[in-house]
């Protein structure tokens, strides 16, 4: 079925290679799909461990020496694949035989290791030397383990016992939703749909084990 979506259209200019006469890029409108308020998703604080200072300028170096320049990809890479579909077009157009298979045909969409390692070996082995090693990296992602673990406080104040019981959960906001899965410990991205179905997971779960009490208690008449 048919739905409606918010878009926008943003003009796309021509672009032409005036040297060999030919258009590179059509000119029109490029289509992009806006998202819906649930598809926005917040970046979480706690990102866990970050890049030191010395890894990001060894990336950035590799980076620099993959740069390909002054290369067309359509006119100087051979792709057997797409040769081999454009002469069976051509064979069943013109009625000629078909294309025989050549195994050996040379494929310059392959990357050629020792070709990588001549161009940019010395700065993929800078980039290696500038990660953590392997037991640093293991404490970090213990202690961010931990951290989410503990989780933070849920100040919503929400009864979240009753609203489960009472099926009010999905009428929940987004906001009110990753309080309660933050103060858990659970995952927050996600559409509304997934955190209202990790919350509602999670609050069986607690009924299950005993752990999770009424907000408000009525007192006896």
């Amino acid at each position: 079925t048919a739905s409606s979506r918010l878009a926008v259209a943003a003009p796309q200019a021509e672009d032409r290679d005036e040297e060999e006469d030919r258009q590179v890029t059509p000119p029109g409108f490029v289509v992009a799909l806006l998202p819906y308020e649930d598809d926005v998703r917040a970046v979480e604080d706690d990102v866990g461990a970050t890049a030191d200072e010395a890894t990001v300028d060894a990336a950035t170096d590799l980076i620099r020496h993959q740069h390909l320049r002054d290369v067309d990809f359509a006119r100087d890479f051979e792709n057997p694949s797409l040769s081999k579909f454009w002469a069976f077009v051509e064979s069943v157009a013109l009625g000629l035989p078909l294309p025989g298979t050549d195994e050996a045909e040379e494929d310059d969409t392959r990357n050629d290791p020792e070709e990588i390692l001549e161009v940019a070996g010395a700065q993929i082995e800078a980039l290696r030397l500038s990660l953590p090693k392997e037991e640093e990296r293991a404490a970090k992602s213990s202690a961010g383990q931990k951290r989410k673990a503990v989780g933070a406080a849920d100040d919503s104040g929400v009864d979240w016992l009753g609203l489960h019981k009472e099926g009010g959960v999905p009428d929940l906001t987004v906001d009110v939703l990753k309080k309660y899965l933050r103060s858990v410990g659970a995952k927050l991205g996600g559409r509304k749909a997934e955190l209202v179905e990790r919350v509602e997971s999670s609050i069986a779960e607690r009924i299950r084990e005993g752990s999770i009490k009424p907000l408000h208690t009525d007192q006896e008449e």
